[in-house]
């Protein structure tokens, strides 16, 4: 059950972390000069304890529906006790990134190119036009409910190739997946992750929220580029 406990535990901290991100970035002045939009598209006090119901819903749902999961796995997920079965971390936890980062590009442009999809469910998320850190979850619970199958088409796919699944290449993509998140929602941009290759940065993402179209991609932005989906910067 310990394995069970650190997932949540590692869910958990970043919510935390989102929720204390957000708050610095919306009502102080620290991080004003590496906004991407204006200062005055902040989001109101107001509206921000508006959308934290729904937010604190997925959240809850997630917890359940993750501890649940990966009590489910458990027989599947190696401590890693034999030393050699270390060497594999980098690569399962390669292949978590682009099974996810693939399904989650295709999932995430239907729901755009779907009129009924785009009204019904991820109309909600875009409501948040210049986005903070925890609106990373606010969303239709159905939507991050069909985004997570990407992991969990990852971790069949690592299933069978190698039969288990890194219990710690497993921790690092749930932390890797909600720590993106929070980060291409902040609606800031400073840092070395502009200079990363492929790398889905926080203006790609941040320009999705404005234009609305385009720039599909989240931890990779390859699949953009290479299909035309790529959004013209904004940047002055």
């Amino acid at each position: 059950m310990w394995i069970v406990w650190t997932t949540l535990l590692i869910n958990l901290g970043c919510v935390i972390f989102g929720f204390f991100f957000s708050y610095a970035v919306l009502f102080t002045s620290w991080f004003d000069k590496y906004r991407i939009q204006p200062v005055d598209k902040k989001t109101s006090l107001k509206v921000f304890y508006q959308r934290l119901p729904l937010i604190l819903l997925n959240i809850g749902i997630l917890q359940l529906l993750a501890g649940v999961g990966v009590w489910g796995a458990l027989p599947l997920l190696n401590p890693c006790e034999n030393g050699a079965e270390w060497g594999y971390l980098g690569l399962q936890l390669g292949i978590f990134i682009l099974v996810d980062d693939f399904y989650f590009y295709w999932y995430h442009r239907a729901v755009h190119e779907s009129e009924y999809l785009f009204k019904k469910i991820h109309k909600i998320h875009h409501k948040a036009v210049s986005p903070f850190p925890l609106e990373f979850i606010y969303v239709h619970p159905l939507e991050w409910m069909i985004g997570a199958v990407g992991v969990a088409l990852g971790f069949g796919l690592i299933c069978l190739i190698f039969g288990w699944v890194n219990v710690y290449a497993f921790w690092l993509y749930v932390f890797y997946r909600s720590a993106h998140e929070i980060h291409i929602h902040a609606g800031i941009e400073f840092g070395l992750s502009k200079y990363i290759p492929f790398y889905g940065t926080v203006r790609q993402h941040d320009e999705h929220h404005a234009f609305v179209k385009g720039n599909y991609a989240s931890s990779l932005n390859y699949l953009d580029k290479l299909f035309g989906t790529q959004a013209p910067s904004i940047k002055k």
